[in-house]
């Protein structure tokens, strides 16, 4: 038998978030929260262990480039150079040496093809 939850809300989800996070007597800011929710996929319990992860490594000075860290998520900043470095060499070649680059960083490259993805659909 199969179980399918439906997905809870984003303002829900948030919400359960402070709670725990008052709780916790951590401040995150909606932005960090946010984070949290779109990196584990809307997967409620995968944004908790995130934010106790976070809470464990960096205390009360979390932010969402240190909850980017946690997830394993290339930054920002680096997905959209990268896109806009292929985009503009229009070469096969250079697209696998910048993929090649940011394995050899530690990035994994199913991570890196997501977020390039969801950069391009937005």
């Amino acid at each position: 038998v199969k179980f399918r939850f439906k997905q809870i809300p984003q303002e829900g989800q948030i919400r359960r978030l402070k709670d725990i996070s008052q709780a916790e007597t951590l401040e995150l800011s909606d932005g960090i929260l946010k984070e949290l929710i779109t990196l584990s996929g809307g997967d409620l319990r995968k944004s908790i262990t995130m934010m106790q992860s976070g809470s464990s490594f960096y205390g009360d000075d979390l932010s969402v480039e240190k909850i980017q860290s946690i997830a394993g998520a290339v930054p920002e900043k680096i997905i959209n150079d990268t896109l806009n470095e292929l985009m503009t060499k229009h070469d096969s070649s250079s697209a696998l040496d910048v993929a090649e680059s940011l394995s050899f960083e530690g990035f994994p490259t199913l991570q890196i093809s997501q977020q390039m993805l969801d950069t391009l659909m937005e």
